[in-house]
């Protein structure tokens, strides 16, 4: 299926503008200053290792940034499909219901978000980052945005790291440059922009990681199970095997996505219809789990009395 891309792709709303010209403008000198200044310092340039991690480096910062903006480009609201089409027989014994903020009839594990403004297909949340939802056709996009985020952080740390503190041991193995890392206005009394620029890029790094660390946890967690963060609490009720799920996510050609987000790769399902022998629709399964856990409750206060 081919995919619809969004009209208004930048993001709207001041703090999603924040948080993606934070990505968009510091993660380009981070990524050059590794690759120009720090490499060739560890690995002379022209042998094998130089030549490898050069390579790699270019592979992820390709990745980073093109699952990005592919998340923030592709159209995952209700409007990327054509409904009408895809409207079922009796749709409200499906799942489906009418949206009081769209007044659209829209489909299960849809829900409206306020900043975006229309309904989002298999909604998770919306992501300051990209300044758009993520659903059911850009999932794959933003996981892999995570991913790799984590893992180019991690290699950055690193080498900046054995570049400090071996390479230019003379220079930042002291107790200032630590003080400077805990406390960066420090940085203004002491040294140039020059002189402190691997310290505030190890700093930016260490930022990148422990977020990107926690928000791949969180999210891949839901991936795993073939969910949402919405039905996190409802024990994933569509979820199916760890390879279906995975494939639900990164469609048919799962085992290549990995390698570029310019790839096309078709979804398992349209966004719109989820059969019922997934998993328990969610409503029924929150009363179910109202009964259960009421009835636990019962039986707790019978055995403290």
């Amino acid at each position: 299926m081919e995919m619809r891309l969004r009209k208004h792709f930048f993001p709207r709303r001041w703090c999603d503008i924040f948080c993606f010209l934070l990505i968009a403008l510091f993660l380009p000198p981070i990524a050059l200053f590794d690759l120009v200044i720090v490499v060739p310092a560890i690995h002379p340039p022209g042998t094998f290792m130089h030549n490898f991690i050069f390579t790699l480096g270019v592979f992820l910062f390709t990745n980073i940034y093109g699952n990005m903006f592919a998340a923030m480009l592709v159209d995952t609201s209700v409007d990327a499909i054509n409904l009408d089409s895809v409207i079922p027989q009796k749709p409200h014994t499906k799942g489906w219901y009418t949206c009081k903020h769209c007044l659209k009839l829209v489909p299960p594990r849809s829900y409206h978000c306020k900043a975006c403004k229309t309904c989002i297909l298999k909604r998770d949340h919306h992501c300051v980052f990209t300044g758009c939802c993520i659903g059911h056709y850009n999932f794959r996009f933003f996981a892999l945005f995570l991913f790799y985020m984590f893992i180019g952080s991690a290699i950055s740390i690193g080498y900046l790291t054995y570049y400090m503190f071996w390479v230019h041991a003379k220079i930042f193995l002291h107790f200032l440059s630590f003080y400077k890392m805990i406390c960066p206005i420090l940085m203004t009394i002491d040294g140039g922009i020059w002189d402190n620029l691997p310290l505030i890029f190890y700093n930016l790094n260490v930022v990148a990681i422990v977020l990107s660390s926690i928000l791949l946890v969180f999210h891949w967690i839901p991936i795993i199970n073939g969910g949402t963060s919405y039905e996190r609490r409802l024990d994933y009720p569509y979820g199916r095997d760890i390879y279906t799920n995975l494939r639900s996510i990164f469609g048919k050609r799962m085992y290549l996505v990995w390698l570029s987000p310019f790839l096309s790769s078709d979804l398992l399902e349209d966004g719109a219809n989820w059969d019922e022998g997934e998993g328990m629709p969610l409503v029924r399964l929150s009363r179910k789990r109202n009964r259960r856990q009421h009835k636990l409750r019962q039986t707790r206060r019978t055995l403290s009395e």
